[in-house]
């Protein structure tokens, strides 16, 4: 029968009921069904919540005795969105099931001027309003409806950037092609992953299965407030994560994966003047393949050290790093036993004298 959905998931006026008058739609439906009784006329309009690729009204003619899934594989093809889930969904709200044969759907949601009226949107509900956002997952999470809820975030922010109700069988993969289309926010080399229990889940096929389901995510990963969260952060050269020694632990141990791109480093003042502050120290995230140069600089503007000052890593064996050296050719035989690369750090004058 589907499932109903409460007044937010309702919008306005189908856009194409504006084009003609109401006796002009039923005239042309009564026309068409004189002639061809076992179609139906059906029209698709995108969800306000939707990114899919669909233009603001679709007409489509369709089998009575199609199955709802028979449509919207069809539908698929048409708009070029193979393996992107999606929802149709009634005027009123209600989901269609896959299972329903169209005839049984147009029967029971048939506008008074025959036509069929249909919403299209991912596998997800994207809920803005906080407190509304806060009663639905209240409801998904006691009432089981087949949703889950997350939020996405940038890393190292609270703010939300998406509040959702995302469908249990929904996987990684599929919520990653929707984040790619929200072009405003995401840039092409942002890093998408889950960060839940201080435990890292990057979003590629290596780390976490395709066949992973928010289901599974969701019972293992939740939070202690019963959401699911997403950060997104931008693949940089050098990462400075949050601060508490949890988090750092997750960077090192994702930093540790056969397949990363990047080493835990860790920067510390070679010695201050008796008396002065403790020696300043920095814990990053750096990229394998960038050069000792690249990490100097970037610890210099960290530091906001004079033009006329330059710096000096050592290893902690006393070893000077030549700067054309990459971090990926040390880390192998320098490296403790945690997968840490430590250096200290000296500033000098970039100028001698005589």
């Amino acid at each position: 029968m589907g499932t109903f959905l409460c007044k937010q998931d309702m919008e306005t006026e189908f856009t194409a009921k504006r084009d003609r008058t109401f006796e002009e739609r039923l005239e042309k439906a009564n026309e068409y069904y004189s002639k061809f009784p076992a179609k139906v006329l059906m029209v698709i309009e995108r969800s306000s919540g939707s990114s899919l690729p669909l233009p603001e009204s679709k007409k489509l003619i369709v089998d009575r005795n199609d199955s709802v899934s028979q449509v919207k594989q069809n539908l698929a093809g048409h708009l070029g969105i193979q393996g992107t889930p999606f929802e149709l969904i009634t005027a009123d709200g209600t989901r269609l099931e896959s299972t329903e044969l169209m005839k049984s759907v147009f029967g029971r949601h048939m506008d008074e001027d025959k036509y069929l009226y249909l919403r299209i949107t991912e596998q997800l509900n994207v809920i803005e309003d906080e407190e509304q956002f806060l009663k639905e997952k209240a409801q998904a999470v006691e009432e089981n409806k087949g949703f889950v809820p997350i939020v996405i975030r940038k890393d190292g922010e609270n703010k939300d950037l998406w509040r959702c109700l995302v469908k249990r069988e929904m996987s990684l993969p599929h919520i990653k092609r929707w984040l790619e289309r929200q072009a405003k926010v995401l840039a092409p080399n942002c890093f998408m992953f889950l960060l839940a229990k201080q435990t890292i889940l990057p979003f590629s096929e290596l780390e976490v299965p395709s066949e992973a389901k928010f289901e599974t995510l969701y019972e293992n990963w939740r939070n202690d407030d019963g959401v699911l969260v997403l950060r997104l952060r931008s693949e940089a050269d050098v990462q400075e994560p949050e601060k508490s020694d949890d988090r750092w632990l997750a960077e090192v141990a994702f930093a540790r994966r056969p397949d990363s791109k990047h080493v835990a480093v860790v920067l510390k003042e070679y010695q201050r003047k008796k008396g002065g502050d403790a020696p300043q120290a920095f814990r990053l995230i750096v990229r394998r393949e960038l050069p000792i140069s690249k990490l100097i600089e970037e610890l210099k503007n960290r530091l906001n050290l004079a033009a006329d000052k330059t710096l000096f890593l050592f290893l902690r064996s006393k070893k000077l790093v030549l700067p054309v050296a990459k971090l990926g050719e040390i880390l192998e035989r320098n490296a403790d036993s945690e997968g840490i690369l430590s250096f200290d750090y000296s500033e000098t004058s970039a100028l001698g004298s005589f």
